[in-house]
């Protein structure tokens, strides 16, 4: 597949609120999921416009915006919660704070911040993107039986910080359903 600028457009359009998502969730960061993707959109825009063929490419962007989510998890010191106030609900929010409102929740933001690198993302494109452990292990480099046990051990402890914080209102998040 030769990639020529139309071609990255499209391939842009297509993936560019995957990524974003897949970004956002990983950093929690509106900002920083924003820098990350179109970051993660210009490595593989410059590693391949003029190479020719390449093969997976949602796999390497994927790959590229994991690593720089790793980055910036690893570069910053420990997540500040924001609580949401409830204005941001009104039909005249900007495109953050419907991102917010949609996809930020204290408590599983808390939990997610608990996990390490690996065990959040392989739950995000696990339950958010709907990624396969067989093209999960193209995206983050591991074997598929690795990610299947970080998965596992991501979902259970989420799920006791969940009952130990929350009761039995955790059941009502749905982490573990694809959105």
């Amino acid at each position: 597949m030769n990639i020529i600028p139309e071609e990255f457009q499209d391939i842009v359009e297509k993936q560019q609120k995957k990524i974003f998502r897949y970004c956002f969730r990983m950093t929690g960061d509106f900002h920083a999921a924003q820098d990350i993707m179109q970051d993660a959109f210009v490595s593989c825009y410059g590693k391949y416009a003029g190479s020719g063929a390449i093969g997976n490419i949602t796999g390497y962007i994927y790959k590229t915006a994991y690593h720089m989510c790793i980055d910036y998890l690893n570069g910053r010191k420990k997540a500040r919660l924001v609580e949401l106030d409830p204005e941001m609900e009104s039909p005249g929010m900007g495109t953050e704070e419907s991102m917010l409102s949609r996809y930020y929740n204290p408590k599983i933001e808390e939990c997610l911040n608990a996990l390490t690198g690996l065990q959040r993302s392989v739950l995000i494109l696990h339950c958010v993107d709907g990624i396969d452990y067989r093209e999960m292990s193209g995206i983050l480099g591991k074997k598929e039986a690795a990610l299947r046990k970080q998965y596992q051990r991501a979902k259970d402890k989420i799920e006791s910080m969940l009952k130990r914080n929350g009761g039995a209102e955790y059941e009502g998040y749905g982490v573990f359903r694809r959105v």
